[in-house]
């Protein structure tokens, strides 16, 4: 989806978290709606906006730069001394 490309994916848990629209979706096992929905895409390529939907939707969700900075889970903090041994902690 950053490259703009179209995507259709299963409708399992995962896959619906990351909000597409109900195009994208095809039922899980049902080889029939794959069927449906491969020929749908193919006839109605990824439009121009709808590249820029994805690209700025995984740019803002799933960008580590940004997940890393923001989340810093596991920043080691110096919590003190004990007999010359440093100690360390980490925020969570």
């Amino acid at each position: 989806m950053t490259y703009g490309i179209s995507v259709l994916v299963s409708d399992i848990p995962a896959n619906l978290e990351v909000g597409l629209s109900k195009e994208r979706y095809f039922k899980c096992g049902d080889m029939d709606d794959l069927r449906e929905k491969i020929d749908y895409h193919l006839a109605n390529p990824i439009s121009p906006d709808e590249k820029s939907i994805f690209r700025s939707r995984i740019e803002e969700t799933y960008n580590w730069t940004k997940i890393a900075i923001s989340g810093q889970i596991y920043q080691p903090w110096k919590t003190g001394r004990r007999n010359g041994n440093e100690c360390f902690g980490y925020s969570i």
